[in-house]
């Protein structure tokens, strides 16, 4: 199961740093997610100014006495992370979206659930802060899945060691064909999922999900597509977001209705 990361908001006053922090230097891939976070927002930033620190081997790093996941210190303009969360691709973007938004709290709708939705991650707690969902109009046909029209593609196309160190994502795209808006409402058996994807492998499979926690993921307009995506990284073994070396089948959608890839090649 894919779980959105908790993360932390910011402060006037940045906090006493986590003493088991250390400073790193931004990851390969850094820079390709950088570029993203600043293409959905419409913001631009330099990557070079912000500062990088981790708590080797935890999922979770001191927040002024709260346990996060990670968050964004806005006077020193530096991103702490649990040393286990460097290459949480959601978790990290919705961070660099913190230090490109610069704003000293909150998580404005605009950018972390509209702008940037699927992009970034954003939790409970992040939906509760951006605030309601813009009303619905309940004259909008509400639908099944089955109407959207599906894509799915990765990033690199050939995933590999010597590209980004071996990061690389699965973007899933579901767009309403229709010239009018719709509200795609849950099936009884998808337990409020929204994207999702399985591989399948010779080492085994490893599937995720997001759950439709803001009605807005729900609510497409005319035309309109969203994205989801998924972050990975080839490694020895098979672990929530790893994937070893080989050739996979990979199944992946909106809610019930998924579309399948054959024959991808991971290399080593």
């Amino acid at each position: 199961m894919l779980l959105l990361s908790t993360v932390a908001c910011t402060s006037i006053v940045d906090p006493a740093l986590d003493p088991r922090a250390e400073p790193f230097h931004p990851l390969p891939v850094y820079a390709r997610w950088w570029s993203m976070v600043e293409s959905c927002s419409g913001l631009q930033g330099s990557l070079a100014e912000v500062s990088w620190y981790q708590v080797p081997g935890s999922e979770t790093v001191d927040r002024s006495g709260d346990e996060v996941a990670g968050y964004w210190a806005p006077a020193g303009n530096r991103i702490v992370l649990g040393g286990e969360a460097t290459l949480d691709g959601l978790l990290v973007r919705h961070e660099m979206l913190h230090a490109l938004v610069r704003q000293l709290k909150g998580h404005p709708r605009e950018y972390f659930l509209e702008r940037c939705g699927g992009v970034v991650s954003c939790g409970s707690s992040c939906i509760a802060d951006a605030g309601p969902t813009p009303s619905i109009d309940a004259a909008i046909p509400r639908v099944t899945s089955d109407v959207l029209k599906l894509f799915v593609s990765i990033e690199p196309n050939l995933p590999s060691s010597a590209v980004d160190g071996g990061v690389f994502a699965v973007i899933v795209s579901a767009t309403n064909p229709n010239a009018y808006p719709i509200v795609v409402t849950p099936s009884p058996n998808a337990l409020n999922h929204s994207f999702f994807y399985t591989f399948f492998g010779s080492a085994g499979g490893i599937s995720g999900w997001v759950e439709a926690l803001d009605s807005g993921m729900r609510y497409f307009a005319a035309g309109e597509t969203k994205r989801q995506y998924f972050d990975f990284s080839i490694a020895a073994n098979l672990g929530t977001r790893t994937l070893p070396p080989g050739s996979y089948r990979l199944y992946a959608g909106y809610e019930t209705r998924g579309v399948t890839l054959e024959g991808i090649t991971i290399g080593p």
